[in-house]
């Protein structure tokens, strides 16, 4: 995105902050599984929170902004709705100690939905 180490750190972690990702990662590796079919499934929702985190942050870095949160304000306000939607939903899921498969499916849903916003 050619900014700096810190515009792109503050990014990252405010996507991270703000849509519940570092709560979603952390509640994914605490899901408790067993067998080979579960831990692959528990492994895909890993990977794919991974690599949407990056993308969402990645159409953070495109908008202006002094600093990574400033960044993420930015994207947020142009993308009101969805991220509103996507927010209160993760709070739902939160709320309601939805922090099972299904759950969490939703969850990360929410967030490929916000891959497309730019």
């Amino acid at each position: 995105a050619g900014c700096e180490v810190r515009t792109l750190t503050l990014a990252f972690l405010a996507v991270g902050e703000e849509l519940s990702v570092l709560w979603l990662h952390g509640a994914l590796n605490a899901l408790s599984v067993t067998g080979r079919w579960p831990a692959l499934a528990r492994a895909t929702l890993r990977d794919d929170v991974y690599r949407l985190h990056a993308l969402i942050a990645e159409h953070v870095l495109t908008h202006p902004g002094d600093n990574g949160q400033a960044r993420y304000d930015d994207w947020a306000k142009d993308n009101r709705q969805d991220v509103d939607f996507a927010r209160a939903r993760m709070q739902e899921i939160r709320s309601a100690d939805a922090t099972d498969f299904p759950g969490l499916s939703v969850a990360v849903r929410e967030l490929r939905k916000l891959r497309l916003m730019r």
